[in-house]
């Protein structure tokens, strides 16, 4: 796997091979944490057909933007989800990241139309990832 600046967009690319563990991820820390009125994270990207975790389905050579909301996610470990009935803090997320996986958030598979089999490439590109604040959200329904 490669990450690289690529004309203004993070690169994260690389080959999966089923048989030697079925994922890869990247993160990133993120100093200090998200500011606290954070309830999203907006993702812009241009996408290679694969479901990344949280869920991020994607169609090949598309550009799109996701808003993943915080209370969404579904904390995990070890690939499966965990129960937790907690709230994610958002001053108190250290890192950011992107998974490819062989399950998806909710511990189900992850099909093979949108994962892939044996040994195959993926390709992500992302523009810009940004922390999103309830008045924006709330500002952006009321004008739609």
């Amino acid at each position: 796997m490669q990450s690289t600046d690529h004309g203004g967009k993070l690169h994260i690319s690389g080959q999966i091979n089923i048989g030697g563990g079925g994922f890869c991820s990247i993160r990133s820390r993120i100093e200090g944490g998200l500011p606290a009125d954070t309830v999203a994270i907006r993702v812009s990207y241009v996408e290679d057909g694969k479901t990344y975790k949280s869920d991020l389905p994607t169609k090949v050579g598309v550009d799109d933007t996701a808003i993943i909301r915080l209370d969404s996610l579904i904390p995990s470990l070890q690939g499966g989800p965990t129960k937790s009935d907690s709230k994610i803090d958002a001053t108190k997320v250290e890192e950011l990241g992107f998974k490819l996986s062989l399950k998806l958030s909710s511990g189900e598979s992850n099909p093979i139309e949108t994962f892939g089999s044996g040994v195959f490439p993926f390709s992500l590109k992302i523009r810009s990832i940004d922390a999103v604040s309830a008045d924006e959200i709330n500002h952006n329904h009321c004008n739609n």
